[in-house]
């Protein structure tokens, strides 16, 4: 992931003054989005179900606060992005596709209730593809939760409390 450095030094930078929330900030694609973040001179929130896990203490070592919470706990979701500008999520596939759904539905409706100005959602790459042709459940949920994040951007439920929804499509290699 390549995001622009800048000065972190300079106290009217947003970077420095901001906090993200990252959703799986212990795993490998929410690790990378956070060293990204970190790197940028963001502050980083992580979620985490095990705060005391070694997965959880290597982002603490570098300045993230890890919170106890869930993606499938709406409360917890909303706890987490007290106080956060925005956040980066994705979902758990290994809970199978409604799951994975219900998930993406909790998430969707979180942010706002916490007041974070902007989210990214982390899809798959060719969701919207693959799931014309049907037949793989982790895609088909990716696009359904693509779908609902579009439907809350466009549906007139705006207000200065709305965040600003980005979905981004990340192709994976998986090393061998």
């Amino acid at each position: 992931m390549r995001l622009r450095s800048y000065n972190t030094d300079d106290p009217s930078n947003i970077m420095s003054t901001s906090t993200v929330l990252v959703i799986g900030a212990t795993r490998k694609q929410g690790g990378a989005t956070t060293n990204a973040l970190l790197n940028c001179g963001f502050r980083v929130r992580a979620l985490t179900r095990i705060v005391h896990s070694p997965a959880a203490t290597r982002p603490s070592e570098r300045g993230v606060e890890v919170v106890r919470g869930d993606v499938s706990d709406k409360s917890s979701l909303i706890s987490a992005l007290e106080g956060a500008n925005a956040a980066y999520f994705t979902t758990d596939s290994s809970v199978g596709a409604e799951g994975e759904i219900g998930q993406g539905k909790d998430f969707i409706a979180a942010p706002r209730e916490a007041n974070a100005e902007r989210v990214v959602y982390s899809s798959a790459h060719s969701a919207d593809r693959t799931a014309r042709v049907g037949g793989v459940p982790h895609l088909d949920s990716k696009l359904d939760i693509e779908k609902r994040l579009r439907h809350r951007a466009c549906s007139g439920r705006s207000s200065a409390h709305s965040p600003s929804w980005r979905t981004c499509r990340l192709l994976e290699s998986h090393a061998t």
